[in-house]
């Protein structure tokens, strides 16, 4: 998933002079600006002086139409790329709006932020190229944009009267672990089972051994032992522990029928379920704590992620707004025919999703998938399917893809006022780049430093930056 985070400052830069000499000062760093780069290649190639044209030729200025009075343009910042070794791993937008300086980093979530180290390069090549009198009114605290730092894209609620009730993800670190074990056939084949039955002898249970203690350490599964007379199978007690029977009247106790000692006779393993079991796999809430991680190993924030939005008799899964896009999930333990597919559509368009995700254990029925094809063609509404062993995999792709979306919406609102959108083709191309060296293991996420790591870290000498 790719991020993106803004923060701005109580700086104004009033010429565009000023903020081109400040992106130079920058760019004697690590940071290499795009806007300007270009201008420079493209004067250079035509034979024109190095100063001939600025970006300030840039924005679409149509004679038909006269500026707002009191309406002056801000100056045009720039789209700077942070140096890595092997690649580029952080890109900037600088960018004047009225009297502040805003910043916005773009990186991949695997990426640490480095929007603090940036600010503070940023802030050196203000003071080293304005004057002093005006850095003495700057205040240089950054502060992030309050809202959301994407605009929301794609439709919102045909109903603007109703608002989804949500709750935010409940869940323990024990459930986390037993939720990943029941993403096996196998274990919520036998939770099941005991959910109907009762309980099982091991035998008839057919698990893997290794399984069976990972069930039982999570508290999935509890262990009993059957006795049974050996002469007629007669079902003679019940214990939870085999030292048990050697305690039951002093371990003399014995069976009427062939007359041996209880800890004599036949004993069978039999496996009992668990009230943290039972919890697990009421309304399939494992699949709900399963996806939630899965969502948050993708990048997406705990704290963008709503359980169970609800209106009236309909509910949503999983709901998060976190990639300017608002993402609804419908999750089915079971194979997903037409008959879900019907109400699903509709409230995602009912309720603004700009798309719906279909996560099937099973499979997605051949016309359930028929179905979403034809509404893809009639509306807006998109909805994406999921199933069996691709679910880690393809939602991992899913949220990557969704996040470029979000990042290249905002950069379409900001280039929005030039006459091409140069900008965003630049990012996108790089975040797919990146995106595929991450999938592929050609970019390792730099190791975390220790905090006496970081406190001996040299500073940078005054005008140097850094990433």
């Amino acid at each position: 998933m790719f991020v993106l985070e803004r923060v701005s400052t109580n700086a104004e830069i009033r010429e565009q002079s000023e903020i081109d000499s400040i992106v130079k000062h920058l760019s004697g760093t690590t940071f290499k600006p795009i806007l300007r780069t270009m201008f420079s290649a493209a004067c250079a190639a035509a034979t024109l002086a190095e100063n001939s044209l600025g970006v300030d030729a840039l924005p679409n200025r149509d004679p038909r139409y006269r500026a707002l009075p009191g309406h002056q343009e801000s100056p045009i910042g720039d789209l700077l790329f942070a140096q890595g070794e092997r690649i580029a791993e952080r890109c900037y937008i600088v960018q004047p709006i009225g009297s502040r300086l805003a910043v916005f980093e773009i990186r991949h979530h695997c990426v640490p932020t480095s929007l603090p180290d940036f600010c503070s390069s940023l802030e050196r090549s203000v003071r080293a190229r304005l004057d002093g009198r005006r850095v003495r009114g700057m205040s240089f605290d950054w502060h992030p944009v309050k809202g959301q730092v994407v605009r929301r894209v794609g439709p919102s609620s045909r109903f603007s009267g109703v608002e989804l009730r949500t709750k935010k993800p409940e869940y323990s670190d024990e459930e986390l672990r037993a939720a990943r074990l029941l993403v096996g056939a196998e274990s919520r084949g036998l939770l099941l089972q005991l959910a109907q039955l009762g309980k099982v002898r091991a035998t008839d249970a057919k698990l893997p051994p290794k399984l069976v203690d990972e069930l039982l350490a999570e508290q999935l599964l509890r262990k009993e032992y059957l006795v049974l007379c050996r002469k007629d199978s007669r079902t003679l007690c019940q214990v939870e522990n085999l030292a048990d029977l050697g305690t039951v009247s002093g371990g003399k106790l014995t069976c009427a029928t062939c007359g041996r000692k209880f800890s004599e006779e036949i004993v069978l393993e039999i496996y009992a379920g668990t009230d943290a079991g039972k919890r697990l796999m009421t309304s399939s809430r494992w699949m709900t704590v399963w996806l939630t991680d899965l969502l948050i190993q993708a990048g997406v924030a705990r704290e963008t992620i709503e359980w169970s939005a609800t209106a009236g008799e309909d509910e949503i899964d999983i709901m998060t707004d976190a990639l300017g896009l608002r993402l609804f999930f419908e999750l089915k333990d079971r194979e997903f025919g037409l008959g879900d597919a019907y109400p699903f559509a509709y409230r995602v368009d009912r309720y603004g999703g700009s798309l719906g995700v279909v996560v099937s254990t099973d499979k997605i029925a051949e016309e359930a998938e028929k179905f979403f094809q034809e509404q893809r063609s009639k509306s807006s509404v998109s909805i994406d399917t999921l199933a069996g062993d691709n679910i880690q995999s393809g939602l991992r792709d899913l949220i990557d893809r969704y996040s470029r979306l979000g990042v290249l919406q905002l950069l379409s609102d900001l280039s929005g006022r030039f006459g091409i959108n140069i900008v965003a083709p630049i990012v996108s191309k790089w975040m797919e780049m990146f995106a595929g060296a991450y999938r592929q293991g050609r970019y390792r996420p730099p190791v975390p430093q220790s905090e006496e790591q970081a406190a001996a870290k040299v500073a940078p000498p005054d005008g140097a930056g850094g990433d």
